[in-house]
């Protein structure tokens, strides 16, 4: 069972593109997600503190070369949590449970979306009273310091392929508030929009290749404009949307007025609404490649259903890792298992 958008004929003729703002959730741009900040700096609306897309940017080209193999889908490769002791492995399924649920399924079960946010963890490390640049910010104990070793360990080990999970502080903070993103990146996909959009991610050296913890990190401390942009091409919204987004952010920068706006939504399997989301104009009407990116993630959201009923045990929780690895293995995903 193939599903590679390079072995079907994928219905991008059009290129697709991705904006973000500060956000709340998992994801960045929408209504709910992708890349935000702990808490948004007076964002127009895309990112909620949680990290959930709650804007609109742009996706790429997604027909053309392959998404990109994930190899060595044995055990020992793909999502090594069997290395980890059972309540870290529980948590890896958790996790990545969560994932596919959501957003982030449109990047881990086919990378519709280069990026998509997972999981986001406040915590109350943010500096108070102390003088920038001194040693001492937070105790050494601190009890989120420990939480966080602990989803450090976890994520460490949930890569498969051109998967990979990385952490990524906000800049944004409120008090002693500083919320982390995990968020998910088919590395792949990652260097096509680097490629495709060079002219914007030159401007730091970042070219195909750029680890993704360091492209996340750049566009997370980075001036707002460039952040809404940056992270609109990376959760893949389209290029309209980007450009809305970003242009509404500077609008309002020089004015001080909200921008209004309407918000494209995009079914997954948890909600219809407020996970895959991203802003357009105020009686905006669908383009080909908002129609496009609908129409591929409906798919891709009606075989992940098929699938699901095979790996869930009787509490209704799912083997998240177990599933993948199969997935993988029948040669979903754009994987070919014979492919080193």
């Amino acid at each position: 069972m193939m599903n590679s958008f390079s072995v079907r004929p994928f219905l991008f003729a059009v290129a697709l593109a991705s904006m973000v703002a500060a956000g709340c959730g998992t994801s960045g741009m929408g209504a709910s997600g992708e890349g935000a900040s702990s808490v948004p700096p007076a964002s127009p609306a895309g990112v909620d503190p949680a990290g959930h897309e709650v804007g609109a940017p742009r996706v790429g080209e997604l027909a053309g070369p392959s998404w990109g193999a994930l190899p060595g889908t044995e055990d020992a490769h793909c999502f090594p949590v069997d290395r980890l002791p059972a309540p870290l492995q529980a948590r890896a399924d958790t996790v990545l449970a969560r994932a596919l649920d959501n957003e982030a399924l449109f990047t881990l079960w086919e990378p519709l979306k280069p990026m998509s946010s997972v999981h986001l963890q406040r915590t109350s490390l943010a500096r108070v009273g102390a003088r920038e640049g001194d040693r001492d910010q937070v105790s050494a104990d601190h009890p989120d310091l420990e939480a966080l070793r602990e989803l450090q360990e976890v994520v460490r080990h949930l890569h498969c392929g051109a998967l990979t999970l990385t952490v990524i502080p906000y800049r944004a903070t409120q008090d002693s508030t500083r919320s982390v993103q995990v968020t998910v990146v088919h590395r792949g996909r990652m260097d096509q929009v680097l490629e495709r959009d060079l002219p914007f991610w030159g401007q730091w050296g970042l070219v195909p290749g750029a680890s993704p913890h360091t492209v996340g990190t750049v566009v997370e401390f980075e001036a707002p404009l460039d952040r809404f942009r940056g992270y609109g091409y990376l959760f893949g919204y389209p290029e309209h949307a980007v450009t809305f987004f970003t242009e509404a952010g500077r609008e309002m920068q020089e004015t001080g007025e909200f921008v209004d706006r309407d918000f494209f939504q995009i079914p997954v399997h948890s909600s219809e609404s407020g996970r895959f989301v991203y802003a357009v104009p105020p009686g905006h009407e669908p383009l080909p490649e908002d129609e496009a990116i609908r129409s591929e993630a409906a798919r891709i959201l009606e075989v992940y259903r098929a699938w699901r009923p095979r790996f869930e045990n009787d509490d209704g929780t799912l083997r998240a890792v177990e599933m993948l690895r199969a997935w993988f293995e029948d040669g979903g995903g754009g994987v070919d298992p014979g492919r080193p």
